[in-house]
């Protein structure tokens, strides 16, 4: 389930407030697309969550975490830092030239990412200004999710829930400890019973909306390790795999119906027409009023 907020919370929390872009939160995430303005920003609290800050631009900030001695770092652009919960954070943006995200995770969600990838128990410490492409392209993903959401525009909800998975694990990956070998993911049988009961309820939903976490409920597994098996024994994400099956669901139902394209996008899950005509331009190259002509001539 992914909601648009009015970005009040962690903004709440600020003593000098940036300029909200946007705000989302999906699956106990919550996100915060911000722009410094004038005065830049200030957060004095104790995090009550897993918090990460993504910089798309370069800044110089002052901070201290855990005590009264205060540091000045110089960040690079596409950087992020990440703070633990229950982290005593005093940080002053001095100089930012650009967007910034606030990225919450909520009830213990990055130790469990780091449990499942590595068996250590808990985020135990604060990272400062570490650089991580997997990481970079998942924010910027991210980014552009919450603009179109702000913009009112559809939002492919199993999409940003999947890209919010993959970033947990992505962040947890940060504290590994180097070397540390890690067990392999290996992909479920396509004969496995769990897979095909996901794909039973994936096929009989296809026109309702879907949580990566309620798909992944049906095979018994959490929504992180459920993801990743996922993809490992289809090759596809879970959120990919839904989408390839709307269209398909959607193709037929233009050839072999005389049902309105605004109807045949209700009962395939798509968010309305618009959002349909979008997905299937991208899958087939032609538009659903296209490919039902072509039918007829």
């Amino acid at each position: 389930m992914v909601e648009v907020f009015d970005g009040t919370d962690l903004r709440d929390r600020m003593s000098v407030r940036p300029v909200l872009l946007g705000a989302l939160a999906v699956d106990h995430t919550r996100l915060d697309l911000t722009y410094p303005g004038a005065r830049g920003w200030t957060l004095n609290a104790t995090t009550s969550a897993d918090l990460m800050v993504f910089n798309y631009a370069p800044y110089r900030s002052w901070y201290a975490l855990n005590s009264d001695r205060s540091h000045t770092l110089e960040g690079s652009p596409l950087t992020f830092n990440v703070h633990p919960s229950g982290t005593a954070a005093s940080e002053s943006d001095l100089r930012h030239h650009g967007e910034c995200l606030f990225v919450e995770f909520r009830d213990g969600l990055l130790d469990d990412a780091l449990r499942e990838a590595s068996g250590l128990e808990a985020i135990d410490r604060s990272l400062m200004m570490l650089s991580d492409r997997k990481v970079t392209a998942l924010a910027c993903t991210l980014r552009d999710a919450v603009i179109t959401a702000h913009r009112s525009k559809p939002l492919d909800t199993l999409y940003v829930e999947g890209v919010s998975l993959a970033l947990r694990a992505a962040l947890a990956g940060a504290y590994i400890p180097h070397g540390k070998e890690l067990p392999k993911m290996l992909g479920l049988s396509m004969n496995d019973p769990r897979i095909g009961r996901t794909i039973d309820y994936i096929e009989a939903h296809l026109g309702e909306a879907m949580t990566v976490a309620e798909i992944a409920a049906v095979a018994c597994l959490s929504a992180g390790h459920f993801s990743r098996s996922f993809k490992a024994t289809t090759g596809q994400p879970v959120w990919a795999y839904v989408q390839r099956r709307r269209g398909e669901r959607a193709k037929e139902l233009l050839l072999t119906t005389q049902l309105p394209v605004a109807e045949i996008a209700y009962r395939c899950g798509f968010a309305n027409q618009s959002h349909l005509t979008a997905c299937f331009k991208q899958q087939f190259d032609v538009t659903p009023a296209q490919a039902r002509r072509e039918l007829l001539s």
